[in-house]
């Protein structure tokens, strides 16, 4: 988050409770806040209103940003590894699991992130055949009515 952020992380938090901010404020939260996401630094303030009458402090939006972080974290590893296209750069792999992570930690379902990058990024996966048709393929005996498909 940069300066001009985190003074409108603090105008949020004065719209609530009508804090004096000034200067010295924003620079003090904003040694605080420099690594956080902007946006989960306003959400977390909004959730603090909603849960708690305590008056705001820097330390409240650091626990519901890192409550935030916990559940995207929780997501990810709900949805399970990365199915990566294959023939990927490491550079590659890096920007397309980053993406996914950040679908994923968001709430779309692994399947569903999977798709959106790799539309995001072009990549286009071979369909699926079926078993019985890929053992056809491959030289096997053709299946006749009964056999697994």
């Amino acid at each position: 988050m940069n300066l001009s952020e985190t003074a409108r992380v603090l105008a949020k938090a004065q719209a609530f409770d009508n804090r004096t901010v000034g200067q010295a404020n924003i620079a003090a939260w904003h040694e605080v806040l420099a690594d956080v996401d902007f946006q989960d630094a306003l959400d977390a303030i909004t959730e603090h209103h909603r849960t708690s009458v305590e008056y705001l402090s820097v330390g409240h939006v650091m626990a519901g940003v890192a409550a935030a972080r916990r559940r995207r974290r929780d997501r990810i590893q709900a949805a399970g590894p990365v199915d990566f296209p294959t023939g990927l750069t490491l550079a590659e792999e890096r920007a397309y699991r980053r993406r996914y992570h950040q679908l994923v930690g968001s709430g779309v379902s692994g399947p569903e992130a999977t798709a959106a990058t790799d539309r995001e990024f072009g990549y286009r996966r071979p369909a699926l055949i079926p078993g019985s048709i890929r053992r056809v393929l491959a030289g096997g005996p053709i299946p006749t009515e009964g056999d697994e498909l």
